[in-house]
């Protein structure tokens, strides 16, 4: 199963994409997984893919899968958005893992702005998962229909993201000109 396989699935479903519709597609694509919650600082990241190869981690090593750490507090809509967001590392190349603590250091100094002019496959894979979560999240029947409540003015960003269930700082980047493009390059 490739993402576009899992957009097009997307496609066929109702406005509230559920998790675990998603999750049973990977799974039985790519084997087991484990989706758990944490104290992680959100100041710090919302949440995390561990790869089954990261076998020296704790949580890789209870679970025997790869694994899906979200922090706990965060309401649900963040928390259902992290989830598909960290599901779409499952697409990634083994290059653009952040399998060691030097490579997620790096990561974390390129979210923060503090790292060179050149962006790392880390950085690239998170940006990737970022817009391929977006576009799991709303069919695009539907989102076509909201773009044009949204331009006549019937409907609000808020009212968007409480019927896609996602944070309302992302509903406009699904209605952005580089939409389209984006959406194109990802299902290629």
């Amino acid at each position: 199963m490739t993402y576009r396989d899992l957009y097009d699935f997307v496609q066929t479903q109702d406005i509230h994409i559920k998790r675990t519709a998603l999750r049973d597609r990977i799974t039985a694509a790519y084997g087991p997984l484990k989706v758990m919650q944490t104290g992680i600082d959100t100041n710090v990241s919302r949440g995390y893919y561990l790869s089954p190869k990261n076998t020296e981690h704790p949580f890789v090593k209870m679970c025997g899968s790869c694994v899906i750490l979200i922090a706990r507090d965060q309401n649900r809509c963040w928390q259902r958005f992290v989830e598909f967001k960290e599901l779409m590392h499952i697409f990634d190349d083994p290059s653009e893992a952040s399998d060691t603590g030097e490579v997620f250091d790096r990561l974390l100094a390129e979210f923060s702005g503090a790292a060179t002019l050149e962006r790392s496959p880390q950085m690239t894979s998170e940006i990737k998962a970022f817009w391929m979560a977006l576009s799991l999240c709303c069919p695009e029947e539907k989102r076509a229909e909201f773009q044009n409540q949204r331009l006549a003015g019937t409907t609000d960003d808020y009212s968007i993201a409480l019927a896609l269930r996602v944070p309302q700082q992302y509903v406009p980047n699904l209605f952005g000109p580089n939409y389209q493009p984006i959406l194109a390059f990802l299902r290629k």
